[in-house]
């Protein structure tokens, strides 16, 4: 039934579809209704192949969240398959637009920490954290980056500046639509790793 109700559209409405589903998606996943979200991006991956994988910057977002679904599920190949064609439409339809590049690297930041490339990922956080700071739209960004640059200098030992950063996700997550559960947790074991050192 999909198959054949997805067949009869033209292209224009098919991109204006999938970056539809592409929306539902990411509402599903930020929601945790992970069995939802593969419905919807089911659909989604069927139109984005049948099109043989457009170039339109309207669905930078689509390639995203594929690349965010895929990452979840430790697909890396799969979601740097997304990425990459995200990256090419930022490279050729947009000038330097800081919330899409801001994604691109936190994205990027996001694989790496999959693969345990820990130093790489701070790299790419540290450049999304950037772009991040340019917008006064992207307070989820400066919470999930100074989140997981907290996480990740915990991990390194750098307990003072994993504090650093933690705190200033505390701070954001006032502005953000994330819980701090985490932001606490590696706050506590950071200043319980402080005090076993002294």
């Amino acid at each position: 039934f999909v198959v054949r109700l997805f067949s009869n559209l033209s292209t224009e409405n098919s991109i204006e579809l999938i970056y539809n589903l592409g929306r539902i998606v990411q509402l599903y996943l930020f929601q945790d209704k992970n069995h939802d979200a593969k419905e919807y991006f089911d659909r989604c991956k069927y139109l984005i192949d049948s099109l043989n994988y457009p170039s339109n910057k309207k669905l930078f977002d689509s390639y995203i969240i594929c690349t965010l679904y895929y990452n979840m599920l430790s697909e890396t190949d799969k979601a740097l398959k997304y990425l990459y064609i995200a990256e090419n439409i930022l490279k050729s339809e947009y000038n330097l637009v800081h919330y899409k590049y801001c994604s691109l690297n936190y994205h990027y930041a996001r694989i790496l920490l999959n693969l345990g490339k820990l130093d790489k990922a701070i790299i790419f956080f540290e450049r999304s954290l950037r772009m991040a700071q340019m917008s006064d739209i992207l307070n989820d960004y400066l919470f999930l980056n100074y989140r997981h640059l907290g996480i990740l200098y915990y991990s390194n030992k750098n307990y003072s500046r994993s504090i650093e950063y933690n705190l200033k996700a505390l701070k954001e997550s006032k502005n953000s639509g994330f819980s701090p559960v985490y932001t606490y947790l590696y706050l506590g074991r950071c200043n319980y790793a402080l005090n076993n050192l002294l």
